[in-house]
């Protein structure tokens, strides 16, 4: 699968948001269409104050075209669980980054 598209900026909505931890988080919203002219989708984005720059709580894509949700990034689950950012070993260590 192939994403890749022209971002449209007069479309862009940006949400500032405190969640129930008190961590302040940006929600985006933009359209963006292939090059092609023909495919076309919102991308949804969060980004938190407490996370690295780069770093998004999720990414997703819906195609307005057929309404599939094509998820890129999402880290709400580790957030939740308090295990974002922390390593569990196993695949660190793989990766030569464990001990």
């Amino acid at each position: 699968m192939s994403l890749h598209g022209t971002l449209h900026t007069s479309n862009i909505r940006v949400t500032h948001v405190r969640n129930p931890n008190h961590s302040l988080r940006s929600r985006i919203k933009y359209t963006i269409e292939g090059h092609d002219g023909r495919a076309k989708g919102w991308v949804f984005a969060e980004v938190s104050a407490d996370m690295p720059s780069g770093e998004f709580v999720y990414v997703m894509v819906q195609n307005l075209q057929g309404g599939a949700v094509h998820t890129l990034v999402d880290n709400r689950s580790a957030i939740k669980a308090g295990i974002y950012g922390k390593s569990t070993g196993g695949f660190a260590a793989l990766l030569g980054r464990g001990k």
